[in-house]
């Protein structure tokens, strides 16, 4: 079965950049900062190898430096495969987040720039960070914004940071918040579990959490015990949960298509 998850096509929805770096980059990074005399590099380098790291952690080595001030973020949205289909097709999309500490006029330029970037693979707008930080009133401007221009919008919605128990009941922040969440009616709602609602499994931060998006596969299948054709139509249904155009749809369909002649019946 984990042989089976790595060779499933999937689409992973929800992945923080800054948490999904692999542990040999973050180790090149600092590495590099070392010698360059930004950082001292033992102090990082336990952190980094540890199974479970903090954001906090990550962002020391990232962005806590001047080594990437005039560096750009640049990625591949697709690859011509040329006919070889050993090789893996990847298509790349972003999503502007933004930050619950974040002010009002801060998110309005977060949207606007998304907006700006459009076509360079920014494809929507997130809102993240500590549940318990912010009003939810800060947001919205922002966000109806993004809705006017026609930008796509997912948020963090029912998160508990620290939640607390009491005669076996977790106790949610800001109820009324969640409420008005849901009235928004956002595309997409991240860390939100409804079973009338589709269903996408994400890495969040594949880093972070020593993880993969196969790995996830993995353990929803033993933990839940779903068959193999329960579990692909899972991973198949996220196609139509992506903030992409017809023709990417399309192609990703026809994916999972190909994927379900060869694998299902095999």
């Amino acid at each position: 079965m984990r042989e089976w998850c790595v060779a499933l096509p999937k689409v992973e929805l929800h992945a923080h950049l800054n948490g999904s770096v692999r542990n040999s980059t973050l180790l090149e990074l600092a590495k590099e900062l070392g010698d360059k005399g930004v950082i001292v590099f033992e102090d990082v380098k336990d952190v980094i190898m540890k199974s479970l790291k903090s954001v906090e952690d990550v962002d020391v080595v990232l962005f806590d430096s001047n080594l990437r001030n005039d560096e750009k973020l640049s990625s591949t949205p697709m690859t011509d495969l040329g006919g070889d289909r050993k090789r893996k097709r990847i298509y790349v999309r972003l999503l502007l987040s933004i930050d619950r500490r974040e002010t009002t006029s801060a998110a309005l330029d977060t949207v606007n720039l998304a907006m700006e970037m459009k076509d360079q693979g920014v494809i929507g707008i997130d809102l993240s960070g500590n549940p318990v930080v912010g009003e939810w009133e800060t947001y919205l401007p922002a966000l109806e914004h993004a809705k006017e221009l026609g930008i796509p919008t997912t948020i963090h919605c029912g998160e508990v940071w620290k939640h607390i128990q009491i005669s076996s009941k977790h106790i949610v922040p800001n109820r009324k918040e969640i409420q008005a969440m849901l009235d928004f009616c956002p595309q997409r709602l991240a860390d939100l579990y409804n079973a009338k609602h589709p269903l996408s499994i994400c890495t969040d931060d594949s880093g972070l959490f020593s993880t993969s998006l196969s790995n996830e596969y993995y353990l929803v299948a033993s933990t839940f015990g779903l068959s193999k054709t329960e579990l692909f139509r899972l991973a198949q249904g996220a196609v139509e949960l992506v903030f992409a155009d017809d023709e990417v749809k399309k192609s990703l369909r026809a994916v999972f298509e190909l994927a379900a002649a060869e694998t299902l019946t095999s």
